[in-house]
């Protein structure tokens, strides 16, 4: 019931941040110590929320981008597709065709 509603607002505050200038390759931090960083795209990967994913994308986000204990986005994309969470196969695929050549083996 409230998923609707954080999607909208989470496309808003990305299309407000971007906006200002905001990178779409930005970081966020993690806990109370902030000392763990990750990249703004796994919010909406995490929720399976691909309208905020398509608008970081559109902005030229990286999927390739690392968290800093090196893990990539597409590497949290692939652990939740085997899991099986909603929607993870549709936000792999959209990460996967957002990867530039040089990161494509």
């Amino acid at each position: 019931q409230h998923r609707p509603l954080r999607r909208s607002g989470a496309v808003r505050v990305a299309l407000l941040a971007l906006s200002y200038g905001a990178s779409a390759n930005g970081q966020f931090r993690v806990g109370n110590l902030q000392n763990i960083s990750r990249p703004l795209l796994l919010i909406p990967m995490t929720y399976c929320d691909i309208m905020s994913l398509d608008v970081l994308l559109n902005a030229k986000a990286d999927a390739a981008a690392c968290d800093s204990g090196g893990e990539t986005v597409i590497g949290h994309a692939l652990e939740h597709v085997l899991s099986g969470g909603d929607g993870a196969r549709v936000i792999f695929d959209t990460l996967l065709r957002s990867l530039r050549p040089e990161h494509v083996p």
